[in-house]
C-alpha cells in the first residue's frame, strides 16, 4: 500500500508539473506532444491530470464552448456537440470521484485521453489554426497580444514557442498587427515566401502561384522560399532591391509579389490603406480598376458571385468604396452607373451578370 501510494504521489506530481508547462504560452508543439504521450501511457495519468487541474472548475467555465462549436484541436480530439455538452461534463465530474475503482475497455480510456487532451489542449494551447470558408471573415487576438484579420477561404496554422512565433499561411489572405518583442520575432511562411516582422502592420496573400505582401505600418523583411538570409540596406531613395538570395526589406506603403519564378523583386509604392482596406470590411478601388478586376475581388470573398463575359463591360473602369460582402451594390452600381445606359444586370440565384442591355426604342 504505501509503495503504491509513492508511486501515486510521483505521478501526482508529474501531473502538477505539466498543468504548469501548459499554462506557459512559450510551450512548443514537441513539448506538448510529449504531454499526451505521458497522459496516454496509464488511466492513473489522466486521473491525477483532473484532480490536479480541477477540471470541473475549467470546464464550468469555458462551458466546453470550443468543442461545441467544433473548433479544431489535436488530431485525437473526440468532438462533443452542444446537445451533449451538460451529459459529458456530468460524466467527467462522476470519473474524477470514482476514477480508481473502475475497470476500463479500450474504448473508455481512448474516449477519456481523447476529452481530456482536447480540454486542456484549448484552454492552455498556443498553437491554433483558423480555417475560413467563402463569405467568412476573422478576427483573432492570438496569445502574444498580436492581432490577425483573415479573409475567407484562408487557411493559417500557429505553432508559438519561446524563441518565436511561426504563422503558416496556405492560403488565403491575413492581416497581421504585431506586437513588438525583438526576442521572440514573428514569421509568416508559405510556400514562396517567408515573412519577418518584430513589431508591425502587414498583409500576406497567398493566391494561385503567387504571394503578395503589403506593409501598413513598420518594417518587414520579405525571403524567397529557403533563400539564405544576408544583411538587409534600406536608404530614403525609394523601395530596396536586393541581390540573388538576399531579403527584401519593405517599409509602410510597399508591396511586392512573390513567384517562383522571379526573384530578387523590386518593391512597388502602393496604398497600404486601400489594399488592405478589404480587413475593415470594404473594397476602394481607384480609377484605374477595371469592372473584371473589382468583379475578381468580390467573387474570390463572397457566395455570390459576379459575371462579366463582355469584354467591353469588363473594360470598364469603376472607382470608389463598396462594401466588402455586398457584390450585388457593386454590381448594380455598374449598371445604373453606365452614361451610355448599355449594361444591365441580371440575378440569376446567386449569380450576377452584367451584361450588354437591350438597345432603347424611341417611342
Amino acid at each position: 500500500m504505501e509503495r503504491r501510494d509513492e508511486k501515486r504521489a510521483l505521478i501526482s506530481g508529474e501531473a502538477a508539473e505539466w498543468l504548469v508547462r501548459l499554462r506557459d504560452e512559450r510551450l512548443g508543439s514537441a513539448e506538448r506532444r510529449r504531454y499526451v504521450v505521458w497522459l496516454k501511457q496509464s488511466p492513473t495519468h489522466i486521473a491525477e491530470m483532473l484532480r490536479v487541474s480541477g477540471m470541473n472548475e475549467y470546464l464550468h467555465d469555458a462551458k466546453l464552448q470550443g468543442l461545441a462549436s467544433g473548433q479544431d484541436f489535436a488530431s485525437n480530439v473526440v468532438e462533443l456537440t452542444s446537445h451533449d455538452t451538460v451529459t459529458n461534463l456530468r460524466a467527467i465530474l462522476w470519473w474524477r470521484q470514482k476514477w480508481f475503482n473502475w475497470k476500463f475497455s479500450t474504448g473508455l480510456s481512448a474516449l477519456a485521453v481523447a476529452l481530456i487532451v482536447g480540454v486542456v489542449l484549448s484552454i492552455f494551447s498556443s498553437d491554433k489554426t483558423i480555417d475560413t470558408n467563402l463569405g467568412e471573415w476573422r478576427r483573432v487576438t492570438l496569445s502574444d497580444g498580436s492581432i490577425v484579420n483573415v479573409g475567407p477561404r484562408s487557411h493559417l496554422s500557429f505553432d508559438f514557442d519561446d524563441k518565436q512565433r511561426s504563422v503558416y499561411l496556405s492560403r488565403g489572405e491575413a492581416l497581421f498587427q504585431v506586437v513588438k518583442n525583438p526576442n521572440r520575432p514573428f514569421l509568416v511562411n508559405t510556400d514562396l515566401a517567408v515573412v519577418h516582422a518584430v513589431g508591425t502592420q502587414f498583409g500576406v496573400t497567398r493566391r494561385d502561384d503567387q504571394v503578395f505582401v503589403t506593409v501598413k505600418e513598420g518594417k518587414v523583411a520579405v525571403t524567397q522560399g529557403g533563400a539564405e538570409r544576408s544583411p538587409i540596406t534600406h536608404d530614403n531613395s525609394g523601395p530596396a532591391v536586393a541581390p540573388d538570395n538576399a531579403p527584401v526589406a519593405l517599409v509602410a506603403d510597399e508591396q511586392i509579389t512573390v513567384s517562383a519564378r522571379t526573384w530578387p523583386i523590386k518593391a512597388q509604392r502602393v496604398d497600404a490603406s486601400r489594399e488592405l482596406a478589404w480587413a475593415e470590411g470594404h473594397l476602394r478601388f481607384d480609377d484605374n480598376t477595371t469592372v473584371a478586376q473589382a468583379a475578381e475581388q468580390f467573387n474570390r470573398r463572397n457566395r455570390i458571385q459576379i459575371l462579366v463575359d463582355d469584354p467591353g463591360i469588363a473594360a470598364k473602369l469603376v472607382c470608389c468604396a463598396f462594401n466588402i460582402d455586398d457584390p450585388e451594390s457593386f454590381a448594380q452600381s455598374v449598371a445604373t452607373g453606365s452614361r451610355k445606359h448599355d449594361v444591365a444586370l441580371v440575378r440569376d440565384g446567386t449569380v450576377l451578370r452584367l451584361v450588354p442591355a437591350e438597345p432603347r426604342t424611341n417611342e
